[in-house]
């Protein structure tokens, strides 16, 4: 069960790093096109799609270590809603 639960995640992250990549394709077509209509030269833009790339990398990295273990957190499972079930999460919760 814990590893279909990982896989899951893991299929869940390429999904996003896949939207993530066609995001950054999509806004190097545009920045492209406006480019070639003001004719500055795309040597900028290849240097921005790279700082993108690298981030996107970074972010599915540290995703995929969180879930190999390399950085537990168990302090998610851990967390108490600051509520009551008289209250919503609307209203403050004031101590007296």
């Amino acid at each position: 069960l814990r590893d279909l639960e990982k896989r899951s995640e893991l299929q869940s992250l390429r999904h996003e790093e896949l939207l993530l990549e066609l995001e950054a394709t999509k806004k190097r077509q545009r920045r492209d096109e406006l480019r070639q209509l003001s004719g500055a030269s795309a040597t900028s833009a290849t240097a921005a799609d790279t700082s993108a790339s690298a981030s996107a990398s970074a972010m599915t990295s540290f995703s995929a270590n969180r879930l190999s273990g390399l950085q537990q957190d168990d302090s998610e499972s851990e967390y108490q809603i600051p509520w009551t079930d008289s209250e919503t999460a609307d209203e403050p919760v004031v101590d007296d």
